[in-house]
């Protein structure tokens, strides 16, 4: 039996680790951060034959919190363990596999994750293997409250994940609509949680290289069931995700912060702007329900991505302000790409590559435009329609109280078997030089 002991790696022994493992991630420097000059690494050695090593991880968590876990195969409870600030987990090139002994039941508002964070700083997971089962667990669940504190710089690269999700990070009370109009009303409690304050915001994400991956026995019409998603960032500040491979989970990659229709959807709702300062780009995202979604946020960038085959929309703004999506390649979108919904303002969309030759209950959805979006501009874009049937850029509102959408501009785009159907009589100019609309 291999002794469990606590083994610091010399500095020649930890150079060597560093020159194998470190990845220079972007032209930023943000590479820098991952390997830290500090060369108190530790192995975490499990016993062997242990068929549980929770406990054990959770009790040499108390005396280190930098740790490379050999390659192996380990065994982990969900919610059981927390990680404090300043932990760094590194695995072997991936060889390190984590098993998820029991993904338990999935909850929207706020799914298992293996590991949990409150309130706390500087966290990293690096080079990791993870199975899980049904997709109903995330590896990293991060939640921040007046209570625990802030959670801050959050980083997770080079990681695998089977049958679940990677990242949740939320308010520490859970998921909420956030309807600040119909907080008197007491709906569903508040729809779930109540209102957001400074306190349940999380700062500072980076999530790049890896490769998320659900349950690849589902089929696309599955993904209309509740599950967990790739990347979920529920009232965050500053996030880059780039780079990463996600399939045959709910969402993609979404931020999120608060419903954009009163729970009735007679008008929009005046939730306030929380979620800020996020990039999802170079990022491949196939077989979801929706691969990219922002709700109520503000300078969201979405740019160079690719996904292919998804149920609902995708480049979707919902309630956002100052955003864009450009270079973007999306197919068979079966609700529509280049999405503006809900008083969305201000976005551009340029030089994307939209093609659908799918037809569902919504008929062929190239572009989806709806309740009372401003000044919105598609500049240089490819539209296609490929099947049988012609796609259709739609317009409307889902009700006579909610305003029409108003200043819609089309300009310089390349339209192939595509049509305009305006319900609404929603302010929308479509440069007469296009190419191909009917």
């Amino acid at each position: 039996m291999i002794k469990k002991s606590i083994i610091y790696i010399s500095v020649v022994l930890l150079s060597i680790f560093i020159q194998s493992c470190e990845k220079d991630v972007d032209q930023n420097g943000i590479g820098d951060a991952y390997i830290s000059n500090d060369t108190s690494y530790s192995i975490f050695y499990k016993n062997e034959g242990s068929t549980n090593d929770t406990q054990a991880l959770i009790d040499f968590l108390e005396t280190n919190k930098k740790v490379y876990f050999p390659q192996g195969e380990y065994f982990f409870d969900i919610n059981k363990i927390k990680l404090e600030s300043n932990t760094t987990f590194i695995g072997d090139e991936n060889k390190t596999i984590f098993n998820i002994l029991n993904d338990g039941e999935f909850k929207s508002t706020n799914p298992p994750a293996l590991f949990k964070v409150y309130g706390k700083v500087n966290i990293k997971i690096f080079n990791l293997s993870f199975k899980g089962k049904n997709n109903s667990c995330v590896v990293l669940g991060v939640y921040s409250s007046q209570k625990s504190g802030k959670s801050k710089n959050i980083e997770m690269a080079y990681n695998i994940t089977n049958k679940m999700g990677l990242l949740w990070v939320s308010p520490e009370k859970g998921f909420t609509f956030n309807r600040i109009d119909e907080k008197s009303l007491d709906n569903n409690s508040w729809a779930q949680v109540g209102e957001i304050d400074e306190f349940d915001i999380t700062e500072h994400i980076i999530v790049s290289h890896n490769i998320i991956i659900g349950d690849n026995k589902k089929q696309l019409n599955d993904f209309y069931k509740n599950q967990v998603s790739g990347v979920s960032l529920l009232f965050v500040r500053d996030a880059k995700i780039y780079e990463n491979t996600i399939s045959h989970l709910y969402f993609g990659i979404w931020a999120y912060a608060g419903g954009t229709l009163s729970s009735d959807k007679s008008h929009l709702t005046n939730n306030p702007i929380w979620c800020k300062d996020i990039a999802f780009y170079k990022n491949i995202v196939n077989t979801t329900f929706s691969p990219f979604w922002a709700s109520r946020c503000e300078n969201v960038s979405m740019y160079n991505n690719y996904s292919k085959d998804n149920i609902d929309v995708a480049a979707d703004f919902e309630g956002c302000i100052n955003s864009s999506a450009n270079n973007n390649t999306i197919i068979n979108s079966h609700g529509g790409a280049l999405t503006p919904l809900n008083g969305s303002m201000n976005l551009t969309f340029e030089n994307n590559y939209i093609e659908s030759y799918f037809e569902s209950t919504y008929d062929v959805n190239i572009i989806f435009i709806r309740n009372a979006n401003k000044n919105v501009f598609y500049n240089k874009n490819v539209f296609k329609a490929t099947g049988d049937k012609q796609g259709k850029i739609w317009l409307g509102r889902t009700d006579t109280f909610i305003n029409s959408n108003q200043n819609i501009v089309f300009k310089d785009n390349n339209f192939t078997n595509i049509y305009e159907k305006n319900t609404d009589n929603s302010e929308v100019i479509i440069d007469s030089t296009n190419i191909g609309l009917q």
